[in-house]
């Protein structure tokens, strides 16, 4: 696949690429699938939501939508179940709801954004609405 491809759904188990996932929102989903444990990196920007962990690779643990496990689907919602420190004994799993998918692309690996290393106060890290917050 070329980078100006674009794909409809995107079965999980088949894929073995990487990907840019947009959504109604600002923000971007980067999936890396290449390796044994598929890897996302939450890309956000002015006017999205933020949270623990964005911009930081994390490994995908499940994924899904009200109608499937394992799939994006342009359309869908979905929600991503993600682990940011696998090494840490404490077990840290957070999840995000995306909002309806509406391109799933492939990226040349060289494209991937880099991310950055977990704070080490990342896990307790407060979500940040940027409508709200400019309320205060």
């Amino acid at each position: 696949m070329t980078p100006d491809t674009t794909i409809d759904q995107l079965v999980l188990a088949d894929a073995h690429e990487c990907y840019a996932i947009r959504s109604t929102s600002p923000t971007v989903y980067y999936l890396d699938a290449r390796g044994t444990h598929p890897l996302v990196l939450r890309a956000t920007i002015e006017g999205s939501i933020t949270g623990p962990y964005d911009k930081v690779w994390t490994r995908l643990i499940t994924l899904t939508s009200a109608e499937d496990t394992g799939i994006i689907t342009v359309g869908r919602r979905h929600r991503w179940d993600l682990d940011p420190e696998p090494e840490r004994p404490d077990g840290v799993v957070i999840w995000w709801i995306s909002r309806a998918v509406t391109t799933i692309t492939p990226v040349d690996p060289g494209d991937l954004p880099a991310g950055r290393r977990p704070r080490p106060d990342e896990a307790s890290r407060s979500f940040t609405h940027p409508e709200l917050d400019s309320q205060k």
